[in-house]
């Protein structure tokens, strides 16, 4: 059985057969996210294109990014068990965050007021502006390229790999 590894040579845990393990490169930062079956080490990062929300029936860049919005993502799964994380832009409409270590199988995508990035994370749900339905994680995909709020229950999320590098 093949062995999920981050990039960083921290090893994750068994994958199935029909998976592809990633080539990996000892001191690189992982861009590939973990399966939520072994949980998250705390390198992976996870990608969101904001330019691809749907709050109507368009695409709503210009009010997600507006007012000098934060964006976080909240990562949860079975238990009681939750984290926070911060995003930052990283190019176009496109924002990053760490992923927490944990077993997380679902995040939501939360636009925050202006302030938030170092709010005790418990009053971080009193300062939201906006937030996407719960997304389940995807195995082999690190990047979420279209989402849609909790307004539109008629679309799923889409995701891909992204490569900062390109």
């Amino acid at each position: 059985v093949p062995t999920w590894v981050t990039k960083d040579g921290v090893t994750v845990g068994n994958v199935p057969q029909s998976l592809e393990v990633p080539q990996v490169h000892k001191g690189e930062v992982s861009n590939v996210i973990a399966t939520p079956l072994n949980g998250y080490v705390g390198t992976e990062k996870l990608y969101v294109n904001v330019e691809g929300v749907l709050i109507s029936s368009n695409s709503d860049t210009a009010v997600w990014e507006d007012a000098n919005a934060v964006t976080k993502f909240y990562f949860f799964g079975d238990g009681n068990n939750n984290a926070w994380s911060t995003a930052r832009k990283v190019k176009g409409h496109i924002y990053c965050a760490t992923v927490p270590a944990g077993n997380w199988t679902k995040v939501i995508i939360v636009r925050c007021k202006p302030g938030t990035e170092y709010k005790a994370m418990d009053d971080i749900w009193s300062d939201k502006w906006g937030q996407s339905r719960n997304i389940t994680l995807e195995p082999n995909s690190n990047y979420i390229y279209s989402f849609v709020t909790d307004q539109r229950p008629d679309k799923t999320p889409e995701w891909r790999t992204y490569n900062p590098n390109e």
